[in-house]
């Protein structure tokens, strides 16, 4: 992960992206839209970077896809999402990424999911929005799909 820009959607408590910078990401982005999770988000990277989080590490409140607007690093060559199970949510911010707001997405950007695992990743048509289904795996009550930009 040595030096990659990640971004963290539905980033909860930050545990993707804070994993990435500690595997070498050069800078992670992360969006929630909660704002008491977002003060937990920002304290727990306060913790992992100390002096260097203003350089490392950007976090944007708002609901996605709409915050995507307000990216200010992309863009990203690695994007972990993680959102409410069920909802929906991973699908739209993929469509966002790869419509709209597609300079977000490095050539060759992976997309990795966790999803509940009623999470329908085959049925879903990722090429009709620019993506290609690298693999889907089940875990549990979990499900992971990694998708990655054309």
């Amino acid at each position: 992960m040595r030096g990659l820009v990640c971004a963290d959607l539905f980033a909860g408590s930050g545990a993707y992206g804070l994993e990435a910078l500690s595997r070498g990401a050069a800078h992670v982005e992360a969006f929630e839209r909660h704002k008491a999770v977002a003060r937990v988000t920002r304290r727990n990277a306060a913790a992992l970077l100390g002096d260097t989080l203003e350089e490392r590490f950007t976090l944007l409140e708002g609901a996605l896809p709409h915050s995507l607007s307000g990216a200010r690093r992309g863009p990203y060559d690695l994007v972990f999402m993680d959102p409410p199970w069920g909802e929906g949510l991973s699908r739209a911010a993929c469509q966002a990424l790869a419509g709209p707001h597609r300079e977000l997405l490095a050539a060759g950007a992976r997309i990795v999911i966790e999803e509940g695992k009623a999470f329908d990743a085959e049925a879903t048509q990722w090429s009709a929005i620019g993506l290609q289904a690298l693999t889907h795996r089940r875990y549990g009550d979990a499900s992971v799909t990694v998708l990655q930009a054309r």
